[in-house]
């Protein structure tokens, strides 16, 4: 929130600049235990993901091209142990991101109404209470979602694209030289849609406050 003294077009939202974004994630620090035991989740869980074309590649190599029966049971009960892993981490990972996440917003919120308390007559004079809900519910619930979900969820693309095209040069180099190739035009594209959907999201934030 902006002073008391700040017009009300300072509600409008802005770009984040890297200061901000380093305090908001001291927002998350009383809770850096559960959000790193989530990152640990998700970074094994990314891990095992990278084991099944292994083990599919074993399927199809040994069972249908060899027919051997003993491969097939041991490739079915390492999948089965894998699939059993995955989803013990998978569970591990969201329970421990709902925890900090929702204590997270509870601090924010209780951060924000203390100072709105604080604050004159005046600023609310010249501002639109739908602005300020908006504020305190749809920011909030962004927040939460940006320092808990979509960063630990970059880390996992980060993580699974690394390791997939580690295995795929490890397999057939040429294989990926052409898979390589892709990437930048599909980045490209994914940015440009990146910065469609951030515009489309301020806007809506805009059109929310002034409800």
């Amino acid at each position: 929130m902006g002073r008391d003294t700040a017009p009300a077009e300072d509600c409008a939202p802005a770009t984040v600049s890297r200061a901000a974004l380093w305090r908001l994630l001291g927002l998350a620090r009383p809770y850096r235990t559960a959000l790193i035991a989530g990152g640990v989740c998700l970074a094994v869980s990314s891990l095992l993901g990278l084991v099944l074309p292994w083990l599919v590649r074993s399927l199809i190599d040994g069972v249908v091209i060899a027919r051997d029966g003993d491969l097939l049971r041991q490739v079915l009960f390492a999948l089965i142990g894998v699939f059993a892993l995955q989803a013990a981490f998978n569970v591990g990972q969201n329970y421990l991101l709902a925890f900090a996440g929702e204590r997270l917003v509870a601090d924010l919120r209780r951060r924000l109404y203390g100072h709105l308390q604080s604050l004159s007559a005046g600023f609310f004079d010249g501002r639109r209470v739908g602005e300020l809900m908006s504020r305190l519910t749809n920011d909030v619930a962004a927040i939460q979602e940006s320092i808990t979900s979509n960063l630990l969820n970059f880390f996992h693309q980060l993580i699974f694209l690394v390791g997939a095209v580690a295995l795929v040069i490890i397999t057939d180099w040429r294989l990926a030289g052409i898979v390589l190739a892709v990437v930048p035009p599909i980045v490209l594209v994914g940015a440009f849609f990146g910065r469609r959907l951030q515009a489309l999201s301020r806007e809506t934030q805009t059109e929310l406050g002034l409800a």
